[in-house]
């Protein structure tokens, strides 16, 4: 059920291109643990990335797409597809994050508690300057910082939507923000960009044969106003009549409206954007979809069709 048609999150160009994966400056000392920390130069990099296991690598290229990660996360998405009983995972996840750690290339937040999850038990982590070279990073100069509770809830929410991808297809690629961005060429010839969440390809084949589907994510916390929200949506009107994702895939993808938190509990923030598309002139109906969390695979199977 994709669109097929002819036809800010905070950034301007100078920052989408900077920012990529780093992190702001902050005071924050970089690393935990007890274990002997090293120097993590660029002579470096190499030597230590040949003593890592491919799951220390997973951990790691885990925290440079989505920033932050709770210990549950990481474990479903690094540790869970290896055959393991749950109980052998998270000792493995348990015994990683702990050598991470010990060596400076990981450090745990102050705070626990996380995304669609939460719990005193959970731990909260991110690359150190030291990781982010090992996991590849390229970007500018990287900080590890405490997030602010809003920012923090944003991108755990994003991580457990990854999460929940796997398994929904045979192939899953899932592009996380701002890898997941679209730049285009506005109206007056200026540099406009789409930010979704998450952009998501699946593949798979069932009774009808092969299918690819794609989507754009917005997660919604509940923490933008639904003249917010309109504009974004708007955007990917705007974007839909470039043409270029459909040069590209031969398709538009679908958008998928996720509203999460306590926000949506009863369900009516959902029910009043899905009201505010449907009423509106400007807006394509069946392009924009919405979902819960608990419908999350629901929602995305029935654009299989």
């Amino acid at each position: 059920a994709e669109v097929n048609t002819p036809v800010n999150a905070q950034v301007r160009e100078s920052k989408a291109a900077g920012r990529s994966m780093t992190t702001p400056r902050s005071s924050s000392s970089a690393g935990g643990g007890s274990g002997q920390r090293r120097r993590v130069d660029r002579r470096s990099v190499a030597g230590i990335r040949n003593e890592l296991s491919d799951s220390h690598q997973a951990v790691l290229e885990w925290l440079l797409a989505h920033r932050y990660a709770t210990t549950h996360q990481l474990r479903a998405a690094c540790f869970t597809q290896t055959g393991r009983s749950e109980m052998a995972a998270a000792r493995a996840t348990t015994r990683a994050l702990r050598r991470l750690e010990d060596i400076g290339l990981i450090r745990p937040l102050q705070r626990r508690v996380g995304g669609l999850q939460a719990g005193s038990a959970v731990g909260i982590y991110q690359l150190t300057p030291g990781g982010y070279r090992v996991a590849g990073g390229t970007a500018g100069r990287f900080r590890s910082h405490e997030p602010s509770p809003r920012l923090l809830g944003h991108w755990l929410a994003i991580g457990d939507v990854h999460v929940a991808l796997q398994g929904i297809a045979a192939q899953v690629e899932v592009q996380v923000e701002p890898a997941s961005w679209r730049r285009y060429t506005g109206l007056g010839g200026e540099t406009k960009w789409l930010q979704p969440d998450l952009a998501v390809v699946l593949r798979g084949r069932d009774a009808d044969g092969a299918y690819e589907s794609r989507w754009f994510i917005e997660v919604d916390l509940g923490t933008e106003g639904f003249g917010r929200l309109e504009r974004k949506a708007l955007g990917y009107e705007t974007y839909l009549r470039t043409g270029i994702e459909q040069e590209r895939h031969g398709v538009f993808p679908l958008v998928l409206w996720l509203f999460a938190g306590e926000t949506n509990r009863d369900g009516r923030r959902q029910a009043r954007f899905a009201s505010l598309v449907e009423r509106s002139s400007r807006l394509t109906t069946p392009l924009h979809r919405t979902a819960t969390p608990d419908d999350l695979l629901d929602a995305l199977r029935g654009g299989l069709a």
